[in-house]
């Protein structure tokens, strides 16, 4: 008797985890099969093109006269990364800590106390954040958790462990990413 029962909870305890699984797998595929979409809509209605590739979304072309390559995958989240002329070679890392929404509606208490940037050249930080309008462009990013854009030799690249599915979203970023850019550009120490 009790092994027929322990027979029994067992086989329920590996439907149930059948069940859940199937479930986790059917909901990323409708994901990935609308973020799919989304994308090769951004792709279209930008002039880029579109690739996908072992499970992964390619957007690549130029956006705003820079090279961008957007990669996108359920497992690695969002890649974001535009061509920009450093030229003196500065390095930028710029951190979401991920703070609460509502926490602040100023956007210079946003940019101050929800993004931590690192710097090799405290001159560089000054002069690019002296721009109130770039300060205000990144502040809403201090929201999202895990964020990062980094500055590394000719490369902006901005990453979240998410995916990034509204083509209008995608498109803000790149517009913050390129005005950040135009910002780095205007600096020649």
């Amino acid at each position: 008797m009790a092994d027929n029962l322990l027979l029994t909870v067992t086989l329920l305890l590996i439907l149930v985890a059948v069940v859940v699984l199937i479930a986790r797998i059917l909901t990323n595929m409708r994901t990935s099969s609308n973020w799919i979409k989304d994308w090769q809509q951004l792709a279209q209605d930008n002039n880029l093109t579109y690739r996908e590739m072992l499970g992964q979304s390619n957007v690549t072309g130029m956006y705003q006269g820079r090279l961008v390559n957007l990669l996108g995958s359920v497992k690695a989240g969002t890649s974001i990364l535009i061509t920009t002329n450093n030229w003196e070679n500065n390095y930028l890392e710029i951190k979401s800590k991920g703070i609460p929404a509502r926490s602040s509606r100023d956007p210079e208490a946003q940019f101050r106390d929800g993004l931590r940037i690192e710097s090799r050249s405290s001159e560089f930080t000054n002069h690019l954040f002296s721009n109130m309008h770039l300060r205000h462009r990144l502040a809403p990013l201090a929201i999202i958790p895990n964020l990062t854009i980094t500055l590394s030799g000719a490369e902006l690249a901005l990453r979240t462990p998410s995916v990034i599915h509204e083509p209008e979203d995608v498109v803000a970023y790149l517009d913050v990413l390129s005005d950040l850019a135009g910002q780095i550009e205007a600096i020649r120490e």
